[in-house]
């Protein structure tokens, strides 16, 4: 059988785990008779998508990424309708599409999953004609991702030391979401969340109901609420049931527009853009190959 080409590119700086014995996991656990191994350690934000643009011409048949959904990010936009495989090791600070698409957080457990070569095609969707696989938003969850960025430390701990912050600081916006001939909403918000796949991470559900394979894009809003409810809706976000609160509106598009009346920040998969006032949303169906579990 002929060997596969991997490339493996290791985002230092994701997480809280240290990569030291990424390696030595690699090459213990991925089967040496099915991959010829290279490693590529990332240097500076934006440096997997370097590592990841010329894989096709290269003849490489599967970029491992390890890291968290900014890494992944990274290597998919550059992957897209491409022949190349992504395949991920979750060491990010929250590991949404990695959660939501059932790969293991053990890492050895991670790079045997690696090994059956179950591949599968995933959705990926736009927001301004930039990519994104799992999460994104507008509002509140994008000025978290602003402070988080700032923060020393990574990991569950800083998202809620940045939420925390946010919280206090963020006012709602009003905005007006149509997707065709449809409005689907106009009204004050704290964001508006795009998702490709279910959850931010940690197990944190913002979109219960997302699918990557479903072809179509959930945009859910979370309108004002009493802050004394706070408690209330950080229960469901970790249930899974957000969507049933009265706070938040739900609906499945293929394409949207949002238009806010101020200028508001957004983030795809973690990564902050500046402020802006209109936001064109999209699906790309089945546009990633992309390993998953048996």
């Amino acid at each position: 059988m002929t060997k596969k080409k991997a490339l493996i590119v290791i985002n230092p700086k994701s997480g809280t785990t240290t990569k030291a014995d990424i390696e030595q996991l690699a090459m213990e656990f991925l089967d040496k008779g099915k991959f010829d191994i290279e490693f590529y350690y990332t240097q500076f934000a934006g440096d997997a998508r370097n590592a990841a643009q010329n894989a096709e011409k290269e003849n490489v048949d599967i970029v491992i990424a390890v890291g968290g959904d900014g890494t992944i990010n990274e290597i998919g936009s550059q992957l897209l309708h491409s022949k190349v495989t992504m395949a991920v090791i979750p060491l990010g600070s929250g590991n949404g599409l990695a959660r939501h698409l059932k790969i293991p957080l053990d890492i050895p457990k991670a790079f045997s999953t690696v090994n059956n070569l179950n591949i599968g095609k995933i959705d990926s969707a736009t927001i301004n004609q930039k990519p994104f696989f799992n999460v994104s938003g507008i509002g509140f969850d994008a000025f978290v991702s602003y402070i988080f960025a700032t923060l020393p430390k990574r990991g569950f701990g800083a998202y809620v030391k940045a939420t925390w912050r946010a919280f206090f600081n963020f006012k709602p916006f009003h905005v007006e979401i149509q997707s065709g001939n449809k409005k689907h909403f106009s009204g004050k918000c704290y964001m508006v969340s795009v998702a490709n796949s279910s959850q931010f991470g940690n197990n944190c559900y913002i979109n219960p109901q997302a699918d990557v394979k479903d072809g179509v894009i959930e945009i859910g809003v979370i309108i004002p609420f009493p802050r004394i409810l706070v408690p209330v809706l950080v229960f469901k976000l970790f249930r899974g049931n957000i969507h049933l609160s009265r706070f938040i509106k739900t609906f499945s598009v293929k394409q949207a527009t949002i238009t806010s009346e101020i200028p508001v920040k957004m983030h795809l998969d973690g990564e902050v853009f500046p402020a802006e006032t209109n936001f064109e949303v999209g699906v790309i169906p089945a546009s990633l190959r992309v390993v998953t579990p048996l």
